[in-house]
């Protein structure tokens, strides 16, 4: 059974099942989430990065660009994703997106967007290129997950240059930020990218709310219990208290263990 997350449920989720940095609170819409545009921006046909020096990316007609997201994601095997067309993109002549996020999938996404215009096309970096849709999955075997993190089995090593005519400064300048954009650590380890979101997002493997939980769950079992050798409770509503606070119980634990995972 799978069903799409809404924005509360995908904001719970941040640091325990779905981890995406940089978050951005203005980039979280109703049932998705907006990934932007990052300077690792190369065209299709000669690898060629597409960035000119204002910190916007060209795209001749055309002429197909792939742009790497400046946020990472990484999800939990219970979590899958698809990624959908941004409309102020489509109506200006750029292609559709339809593709997929699989459980476990780690790093940067990979975005191909075709100028189908006859004119030259701008897309600033930081802008949304792409919105992303969540959904909770059960029945995934985590060992079907063949893409490489960052989509770096598509991507050239080495680029090409700039499309565009830029000074000396300026190429230097935009192969520095574009190198440490492909390179940063989170983009890399996704260990590093949960540890940053957990820290981001103030989260802890076991937290006091956690301890007030296992105390509270402690309490209710042992006052249950008195109360049925006392034989104030039947054994019908002691089975029935039980069996409910253990049904609690399990579901808290199952969240605890989240934060538990190695993944």
């Amino acid at each position: 059974m799978s069903y799409v997350l809404g924005n509360k449920q995908i904001k719970k989720r941040i640091g325990k099942d779905i981890f995406i940095y940089p978050f951005k609170e203005s980039n979280l819409k109703g049932t998705s989430y907006n990934l932007t545009a990052s300077k690792v921006a190369y065209l299709a046909s000669n690898y060629m990065l597409a960035i000119n020096g204002k910190d916007e990316i060209v795209v001749p007609p055309g002429e197909t660009v792939l742009i790497q997201t400046e946020e990472a994601i990484y999800t939990r095997r219970n979590i899958c994703g698809t990624y959908h067309s941004k409309v102020s993109l489509v109506t200006e002549g750029f292609s559709h997106i339809g593709t997929t996020l699989d459980p476990e999938y780690f790093g940067a996404s990979l975005i191909a967007l075709t100028n189908h215009t006859k004119l030259v096309k701008k897309i600033r970096c930081g802008e949304s290129i792409v919105t992303v849709m969540f959904y909770k999955v059960r029945g995934c075997d985590k060992t079907m997950k063949d893409n490489s993190q960052n989509r770096d089995d598509l991507m050239p090593k080495e680029f090409n240059g700039f499309k565009q005519n830029l000074t000396q400064k300026q190429r230097y300048h935009l192969e520095k930020e574009v190198n440490k954009s492909r390179n940063v650590e989170w983009k890399k380890d996704y260990t590093s990218l949960i540890n940053i979101v957990r820290k981001e997002n103030n989260i802890k493997k076991f937290s006091i709310q956690d301890l007030i939980f296992l105390l509270i769950f402690s309490f209710v079992i042992v006052i249950v219990y008195k109360l049925y050798n006392n034989n104030l409770l039947s054994l019908e509503a002691f089975i029935s208290a039980e069996v409910g606070v253990l049904m609690g119980m399990l579901t808290w634990l199952t969240d605890v263990s989240k934060k538990f995972r190695k993944d």
